[in-house]
């Protein structure tokens, strides 16, 4: 198990300005949290819902399972998934090395190709839409 102690300075719905004391972590799994702020302190236990956030990583390969997804129903054509999934590619590369900048520009490239395949009607904005949409947050997620 592992704890994680740090500044939090937000005022949840109802409550005063609260500060975190501690986050027990087991398994991606938040299990305690222990907080305290005014005259109210509070204590939740067994938060067993709570999931990690996926790595901007992890969210580019599930890009890439949407693709492959368009493809498998027939809603993209397999010659089109290069132009698609190669900016991906570079984009994991980048962000396992670090680089955010790059990867920022390869996946507007990736939003990009979707938005020209769907003004050439050879993508549904339907089916393309949520692509973009899930590029765009994970740029937001970068910083870009």
């Amino acid at each position: 198990m592992a704890t994680v102690i740090g500044a939090g300075n937000v005022q949840p719905l109802g409550f005063f300005l609260w500060e975190p004391l501690g986050l027990a972590v087991s398994e991606d799994i938040i299990t305690r949290v222990i907080v305290s702020g005014s005259t109210f302190q509070t204590a939740v236990d067994d938060v067993s819902n709570c999931r990690s956030v996926a790595t901007p990583t992890e969210l580019v390969s599930a890009l890439k399972d949407k693709i492959q997804a368009l493809v498998v129903s027939g809603d993209l054509k397999p010659g089109q998934v290069n132009g698609l999934t190669k900016p991906l590619d570079n984009a994991q590369r980048s962000l396992a090395e670090g680089k955010l900048v790059p990867a920022c520009s390869q996946l507007q490239d990736f939003i990009d190709g979707v938005d020209k395949l769907i003004k050439k009607g050879e993508l549904t904005p339907a089916d393309g839409q949520p692509l973009i949409d899930a590029a765009t947050d994970i740029r937001t997620d970068l910083g870009c």
